[in-house]
């Protein structure tokens, strides 16, 4: 999970974060901040993502509440439509 933090946090910090999502979801989550991703064509793919993601949520009222049911709306339209943006074509999915 991309996250951004308004202050710089500790690692064991990040990592008790991590944690108590995981313990939450019943999911392993791991936090990447975005100064952490080095190569350029995976900041290009998951920005591209996120926008998606984020324009769902401003058009459609049924997103606009909760982001996991827009990310569950982009990866059906990845699933359905794997050549619709060209990152996805070449497997870089955020």
């Amino acid at each position: 999970m991309l996250v951004k933090f308004k202050k710089s946090i500790s690692l064991l910090q990040l990592i008790r974060i991590e944690n108590e999502l995981s313990d939450k979801t019943g999911i392993k989550i791991d936090l990447v901040t975005e100064g952490a991703i080095k190569n350029e064509t995976i900041k290009k793919s998951i920005r591209s993502d996120l926008n998606v993601i984020y324009q769902a949520r401003k058009r459609y009222k049924r997103y606009k509440t909760s982001v996991n049911r827009a990310y569950k709306w982009s990866e059906t339209i990845r699933e359905q439509f794997p050549s619709l943006f060209y990152h996805w074509q070449i497997g870089l999915c955020g």
